[in-house]
């Protein structure tokens, strides 16, 4: 069985991880283990595509967002936006003078992709996991038809899969092979780093539960 973490939080990687003892069910790493910005759509996006092969071209220097009090610069893919802020960070944002590091990460990634795609296109059964991101979240910002539409367009792509999507939507239901869950947690008004925090433990307490009721009925 093959578990495929699917953004948009790093926390859907951790869950997994079993350096976290959490769940153990990390036996490989993938591309979108611990990357910012892996918004659903656009890791569906690629992957119609069938193939992604990274280049130096592919890349620009930018740093986190203001929420995130970082000033240093990240690799980011331009092509789909995705950060590599788990990568080494820089003070200057000429990406000419790290060249040496950014072959490096062109060619961890490119591995994983491949992986991936080989995954992808088995005949395992496979169980993608994706958490909204938190920001959405917090601004109210649900959006129930768009989980489906994104699920029905993995269906043409990928075979003997389930999708366990949680918070795209304040509702718990099933459509197909798609498993949406809300996890219900407070927030507290203009304060958005406890709210996440809260969050986060609730995700914790709950999901695992859900993501192993899954795999022993599998």
């Amino acid at each position: 069985m093959i578990i495929m973490p699917f953004g948009e939080e790093c926390l859907t990687s951790m869950l997994i991880d079993s350096k976290f003892e959490i769940l153990s069910l990390r036996k490989y790493a993938l591309p979108f283990d611990y990357i910012g910005h892996s918004f659903l759509d656009k890791i569906i996006k690629l992957i119609t595509t069938k193939k992604y092969e990274l280049t130096k071209n592919d890349f620009i220097l930018q740093k986190k967002p203001k929420l995130l009090n970082d000033n240093k610069y990240y690799f980011v893919d331009k092509n789909y936006g995705f950060c590599y802020w788990h990568e080494k960070g820089y003070l200057h944002n000429n990406i000419n003078h790290y060249h040496n590091d950014l072959d490096n990460i062109i060619c961890k990634f490119n591995k994983r992709y491949n992986r991936m795609f080989k995954l992808l296109n088995s005949d395992d059964k496979k169980i993608f996991i994706s958490i909204n991101h938190y920001l959405k979240q917090f601004n109210n910002e649900y959006d129930d038809k768009n989980i489906i539409k994104q699920n029905n367009i993995l269906n043409n792509y990928v075979d003997n899969y389930i999708f366990i999507a949680v918070n795209y939507t304040t509702k718990t239901f099933i459509n197909n092979n798609l498993y949406h869950y809300y996890i219900d947690s407070p927030i507290i008004e203009n304060n958005i780093k406890e709210s996440k925090n809260i969050y986060k433990n609730n995700i914790i307490t709950h999901l695992p539960h859900i993501i192993k009721s899954h795999i022993s009925t599998s």
